[in-house]
């Protein structure tokens, strides 16, 4: 049977067409929703005779159409809520009447018609249903420049009243028997105050000031009103936080809530299910670290002399219920998801995937450096989630979205030990940076494509512990660095200990660099002598006991570097004449530690405590 295609239905598809062609100099974009607006415009200036250039100037176009507009106006009816719609842009919106009799367009900005004849006239149009306006028939797209001077007059106004709040100037009718008019207007300016300040905050990141970009967000938050904007703002806000640290996990599930609360009133459904994504990631980042610190505590009791089985059953009791949370926070996760695709915003999906690989990888790394993954079969690894993102890739518009989710693959293949997919997932993230010009993208994309080629193996440094001890060539400060990288990599914050682990490993790693002892006096001892069940676990394997020796005067054991030096220096070096200073540029190495251990009588000394130390410990 043949579909019947109504009179309203040709003249709309007219509509169309003849504005496209009528507004040719400019750049076009139909648009494809169910809000009136019909086609987003961006003006240009004519560079060269053949090239014109596209400015940043925006603006929308309603298109309505009728067989003819009679009389000496083009009169056209439009519901109230549409008209609190388009006021509420931040781009002017023009609606355009086409009249197919006399085959021209009529015209006029919607925001400067309320402003200026709604506001003024009838003061009470909002209690409206519906409200019938009056074009003026001398305004047509014959005359683009009028078009032109007045989108950029009006999207001045727009920016006006944002700046000024409530511009009663600009003839805002306070009626006193009722204020909703102010209300409402105020509405109207809090939420384009909120979008222009957020699309300003982007450019500030896009030029590298992220400082005063994070400033404008925080402004935003606490604007009031719980409305669109204030949702916006709250997923920009997450954009600068890391939920790999706890503290920031917790801040992330207490923002997300809130956003799911607001969106979720406000209908913005592919925002709600974005946040209860980020949700479930900040919860499966606390699960991460709990499983890091039984995994830690595990591997101390692997270690230890003693019968522990009460407590490892007591740890196998915890590993069981954080597999039922982690479970429960995949469901949650995964239904977030679905809802998504059943809402068809693929794109929000793809948003979502660069989170989740992002999470993906870095639960790998843990694994690896805890010793739970063997690094050999990493290669052999397929994420279902990393399939999905290398599929979407060949669809995804978006040049943002895009570069994000090479940069996860790159992360991704990187920690897989697949460095040339890796490879170029990243060279792919300086193009996309240098394409949209962000600054503060372009260096690191072009880190990230450095390291890849320095370090094709993320694991070489920790997979072998041994393989660093080998290196006769290795500074001290560079084992150092090593053992920091680790324990940052398992979790840890050593730079801010929050707890008895943390301070544990920061003690363990100050202690991995005893150059500035060896430098007091040539013949000063030192060697690591035990590594406790911490160190063993995490790679630290300074972090124990330690003897200090010196031929002409004692020794000290001890495990703090600093508080042995010192009690040393007290019980042996004052008016030492033996004394015997390195130079400032003196380095130690860790073959130049190993030899020294040779050195004179230490090792017959060692020997010597050694056996003593162990005899006590029998005893006890």
């Amino acid at each position: 049977m043949a579909k019947n295609r109504s009179d309203n239905q040709r003249l709309e598809d007219l509509s169309r067409g003849k504005a496209q062609v009528l507004l040719s100099p400019f750049v076009v974009n139909e648009l494809e929703n169910d809000f009136g607006l019909d086609l987003e415009v961006a003006l240009t200036e004519e560079d060269t005779e053949d090239v014109q250039e596209v400015t940043a100037q925006n603006f929308y176009i309603q298109l309505k159409a009728s067989n003819s507009f009679e009389g000496d106006k083009a009169k056209f009816d439009i519901r109230t809520s549409d008209l609190k719609f388009y006021i509420r842009q931040n781009i002017p919106v023009i609606l355009a009447l086409y009249d197919e009799e006399a085959d021209t367009f009529y015209w006029c900005a919607i925001q400067e018609y309320v402003w200026d004849k709604l506001e003024r006239k009838k003061p009470d149009w909002r209690r409206q249903t519906t409200f019938r306006m009056k074009v003026d028939k001398d305004y047509t797209f014959e005359d683009l420049d009028i078009l032109n001077r007045t989108v950029e007059d009006v999207q001045k106004r727009i920016l006006r009243r944002q700046n000024r709040g409530l511009d009663i100037g600009e003839g805002v009718a306070i009626n006193v028997n009722d204020f909703r008019e102010m209300d409402e207007q105020i509405e109207s300016d809090i939420m384009n105050y909120k979008g222009h300040s957020l699309l300003k905050s982007k450019k500030l990141m896009k030029q590298g000031e992220e400082s005063e970009a994070r400033k404008i967000i925080e402004e935003v938050l606490q604007a009031p009103k719980d409305d669109e904007g204030k949702v916006k703002s709250i997923l920009a806000r997450m954009f600068f936080i890391d939920p790999m640290e706890p503290e920031s996990a917790r801040q992330v599930l207490k923002l997300s809530g809130h956003g799911i609360e607001l969106a979720e009133e406000l209908e913005m459904i592919g925002d709600e299910q974005y946040l209860r994504v980020q949700r479930e990631i900040a919860k499966l980042y606390l699960l991460l670290d709990k499983q890091r610190d039984i995994a830690i505590m595990a591997s101390i009791q692997e270690e230890a002399t003693y019968s522990g089985d009460d407590v490892l059953a007591s740890l196998s009791i915890e590993e069981r219920e954080l597999l039922e949370k982690k479970l429960e926070v995949s469901t949650e996760l995964n239904n977030a998801l679905a809802a998504l695709l059943d809402e068809g915003l693929f794109f929000e999906y793809a948003t979502c995937l660069s989170d989740i690989i992002d999470f993906i990888s870095r639960q790998l790394m843990g694994s690896v450096a805890l010793r739970r993954v063997d690094r050999d079969t990493l290669s052999e690894r397929e994420h279902p989630f990393v399939e999905q993102a290398e599929q979407i890739l060949d669809f995804l518009p978006e040049r943002e979205e895009a570069y994000n989710l090479h940069k996860s693959l790159a992360l991704y293949r990187h920690h897989t030990c697949n460095p040339d997919t890796a490879l170029v997932h990243a060279e792919k993230c300086v193009e996309l940076a240098e394409m949209l010009e962000d600054q503060r993208l372009i260096p690191l994309s072009r880190d990230l494509v450095e390291k890849i080629e320095n370090e094709p193996d993320p694991y070489a440094e920790f997979s072998n512990p041994d393989a660093a001890e080998d290196d006769r060539d290795l500074e001290m400060g560079e084992r150092q660095d090593m053992m920091k990288t680790l324990v940052e990599q398992l979790g840890h914050n050593v730079e801010d200990p929050a707890n008895a682990y943390d301070r544990a490993l920061r003690q363990g790693i100050e202690d991995a660099d005893p150059t500035e002892y060896f430098r007091y006096c040539e013949h000063l001892r030192m060697r690591y002598y035990t590594t406790n069940q911490l160190g063993k676990a995490t790679g630290v394997h300074t972090l124990g006991e330690k003897v200090m020796w010196c031929g002409h005067g004692g020794h000290i054991s001890g495990t703090d570097l600093e508080s042995m030096f010192s009690e040393f220096k007290s019980a042996y070096c004052e008016d030492c004449k033996y004394h015997s200073p390195r130079s400032d540029d003196w380095t130690c190495t860790f073959g130049w530690y190993e030899d020294q251990i040779e050195f004179e009588n230490f090792s017959k000394f060692l020997e010597e405590y050694e056996e003593e130390h162990f005899t006590q410990e029998v005893s006890e």
